[in-house]
């Protein structure tokens, strides 16, 4: 396998990034090894503990990518609060914008993978999701500050929803199998 360490250290890291993610959403993170994540790759296990001296490292950096994305998915949605938001209607926003159709399915697996992995392996990755969630909550707090809107309770929940919302998905997934 060819080294990728003259492709640029962004694009390589993208590339592990996405293989891992694939891989976490399709098998869970311990069922992952870093052997088939190099593969998958298409890079040797050697240049993957170039650029990640741990699996941990890794689930970290594909947490950080899948956050990034609901967040931005959760500001996307903020434009849609008024005064007269119902909070069942924001938390379909929020499903809505969370896990599309197109994505979704991959997406809502990872998420599901990481907090697994989260509540029973990993206190990095806890503290993360925990500081994330912090955040979400901060930033649906300013959306619903500016938009008047009464959905304090949502705030708080944002987390437990996104959960919510990533579970949906999934069995929604499985029901139509």
């Amino acid at each position: 396998m060819a080294k990728r360490h003259d492709k640029g250290e962004e694009i390589a890291r993208g590339e592990i990034v996405s293989a891992a993610a694939a891989l976490f959403a399709q098998r869970g993170v311990e069922r992952a090894s870093l052997f088939d994540i190099a593969a998958s790759a298409g890079i040797s296990k050697g240049t993957l503990n170039y650029y990640y001296a741990s699996k941990e490292l890794l689930v970290l950096d594909v947490a950080r990518e899948l956050v990034s994305e609901l967040t931005r998915a959760l500001i996307g949605m903020l434009p849609h609060f008024s005064r007269d938001t119902a909070p069942e209607r924001a938390k379909a926003l929020l499903a809505a914008s969370a896990f599309p159709d197109e994505g979704g399915l991959h997406a809502a697996r990872l998420f599901i993978a990481l907090f697994h992995e989260a509540e029973t392996d990993s206190d990095a990755l806890r503290a993360f999701l925990i500081r994330s969630a912090e955040k979400w909550r901060a930033a649906l707090e300013v959306g619903v500050v500016r938009a008047h809107a009464p959905l304090g309770a949502f705030c708080e929940e944002v987390f437990e929803l996104i959960c919510e919302a990533a579970a949906r998905r999934v069995a929604r997934d499985l029901n139509s199998m």
